[in-house]
This record gives C-alpha cells, structure tokens and sequence, in this order.
C-alpha cells in the first residue's frame, strides 16, 4: 500500500521511506522557484519595494485574509506597466488594489502578485476659477484627501463623501457614494491603463456606469482621474459636512474593522441595512464576525475574525431575504479567492 505524507510517497509494506518527490510536488518546486526568480525581477525592477509572504490583514480595512505570495509597490506607470510585463510574460496572476476598503480576502490568501497603487500620490489642480475648481489626482490619493481639498474651494456635493476611506483608484472602480452622491458627479476623465499597458483615456461620457458600479475595459487599470465641482457658498459647504459627518457618526459603527456596506442597496426605498434589520439579523454573530448593532448593512471583524465566518454570515442572510422577501442582495464588497 502507498501513501502520500507530506508530498513524499513511501512503502508502507517495507517500512522504509522512499525520499522521491511525488510528479506534483517536482512540478510545485519546479513552479515555486520560477515564481522566485520572477520575484527577484520584479524587486529589482521597484528598486526593493516589494513585500513577500505578506498578510493581507494588514493592507485591508476588514483586517482579514491570509498572506500574499508578493506585494509590488509602483510609484509611477512605466514601473507599474515593466510589473505587469513581467507578469503577463510568465503567466503569474496579479490584482490591483487601492486601499482595500472595500475587498475580503481569503483566509489562505492571494496565490500571486498584489500590485499596490498606494504610492500613486500626484495631485494637482487643474483648473480654478470663480464658478468651479478641477483636480487631477492619482489612483493611491485618498477618497477623504480628495473631500479636503475641494472642501477648501468651496465644492458642492462632495462634502457627502466624508468619511468613506478609499483611495480614488478603487473608488471610481465602484463609483463609491453615499447619501445619494457618487463620484461619478464629479468625474471628467479616467486615465486608464489596459491588459496590455497601453494608456487609454476615456471621458466620463462615454462609460457606461450607475450605482455603485463603473464599467471600464477589462482588466483595465485606473492611474488618475480629472474630476471637478462647482463652486458654492462656504456656509452652505460647512452645513453640508457637518451633516454627512453627524450621519455617519451617529449610524455606521466606529472604532472596529470592516469594509463598510456589505450589499448594494436594493433602492433607495428600501435599503440593504433596513431589509437585514427586519429580519432580524443584528448582532448575530459566527465566530467573530458580527453584523453590526449600529448599522445591520455592516459586518464588523471583532477582533480575529476569519473570511469564511463572513462569508458564511453573507450567505445566511441573503438566503433568508430571498426566502422571507424575495429579495437577492447584491454584494458591494468584492471577495477575492485564493
């Protein structure tokens, strides 16, 4: 009889242990040390900006997911597209992301390259005069970096963004917003990379886009965007902030990790957090992960909390609301597999 222990095969029969690799584990170390040397490449390439065996814990705002088989930290998109280059020429996977706000990764990780954005921080104002300021800022800017700076020139509306934690890259990846304010209102223009790193600029006008979703070229890129607001009066532009600020702190839970709305809401009538409070799902709870007593659309990490105890939270409550009301919950979260 032969049995598999540790990726070695051996004779129970004759008691002894055969020290030859099985086919599958040469082929895995095969695999493993090419991947290996394509990491060496690629830190060189980012002159040692590179993270290996990194837990994506620490990259995201839900701190949950196992370790990154290697994070690559761009600063500018020739050394982004020489990455992606690299990647594409030995066929290992990779995935962009902004500040992870908005991502659940698996417990076992990511099997490949994240390419980080972060340090994408150019911003610059385009246009500023008496009716309307424009800015173009880079994917790593922040979301509440972006609501500072209009705030200074007086701009309607994106007082209302207050508070969300993205970078601009992932934001307008899903056309983040809130109390009926997405940063599409505020997008001229998207400079995009494509599959193959060409550069590709496309006007607001021509994407097809809507709540809480952007549709770009796929597997495109976000590297900046050109955005602009009109002008207001100050006073109004404080009473404004003040209230998004006074919402948002007196309805969505603080001071605990999470990735913000779990479910899009199904229409504005009739929001994700009301559907889930109905039925009766506040505070529960699997391992430590508990939909939120604050917000019933929030499902918080309490501490050491495991991606399949949220997912396993996710299904229970979009079984119950196709069951009891005949609604299906569409994910605002993106759940990465390993």
């Amino acid at each position: 009889m032969s049995i598999i222990a540790d990726g070695f095969s051996s004779n129970k029969s004759c008691q002894t242990l055969s020290l030859q690799p099985t086919n599958f584990l040469k082929a895995l170390i095969s695999k493993n040390n090419m991947n290996d040397r394509i990491y060496d490449i690629i830190d060189k390439t980012l002159a040692g900006r590179t993270l290996r065996n990194f837990p994506l814990s620490r990259l995201t705002s839900f701190r949950i997911g196992g370790s990154a088989d290697l994070i690559a930290f761009p600063t500018t998109e020739n050394e982004a597209c020489a990455v992606i280059k690299i990647l594409l020429e030995h066929g290992i996977r990779f995935m962009p992301i902004g500040a992870g706000s908005n991502l659940l990764f698996s417990d076992e990780g990511f099997r490949g390259v994240i390419l980080s954005l972060a340090k994408f921080q150019d911003m610059e104002i385009i246009n500023n005069n008496k009716h309307e300021i424009a800015i173009r800022a880079a994917a790593g800017v922040s979301l509440p970096k972006i609501v500072r700076k209009f705030g200074q020139f007086s701009a309607l509306g994106i007082s209302k963004l207050w508070g969300i934690p993205g970078q601009i890259g992932g934001s307008i990846a899903c056309n983040a917003g809130a109390f009926n304010f997405n940063l599409s209102n505020l997008i001229c223009e998207i400079e995009l990379l494509d599959a193959k790193c060409k550069k590709i600029v496309s006007k607001i006008r021509d994407l097809d886009y809507g709540y809480r979703n952007m549709k770009l070229p796929p597997n495109a890129i976000v590297t900046s965007a050109l955005l602009k607001g009109k002008k207001g009066d100050m006073k109004e532009i404080r009473l404004e902030l003040d209230l998004a600020k006074t919402k948002r702190r007196t309805s969505q839970p603080r001071g605990v990790a999470s990735a913000g709305c779990i479910f899009k809401n199904p229409s504005p009538e009739n929001p994700a957090g009301a559907i889930i409070e109905r039925l009766g799902f506040k505070g529960t709870r699997i391992g430590s992960a508990e939909v939120s007593e604050k917000h019933a659309n929030f499902i918080v990490n309490l501490g050491k909390a495991k991606a399949q105890e949220v997912i396993n939270l996710i299904d229970l409550i979009r079984q119950k609301a196709l069951d009891r009301e005949g609604i299906n919950l569409e994910l605002e979260i993106r759940i990465v597999e390993s």
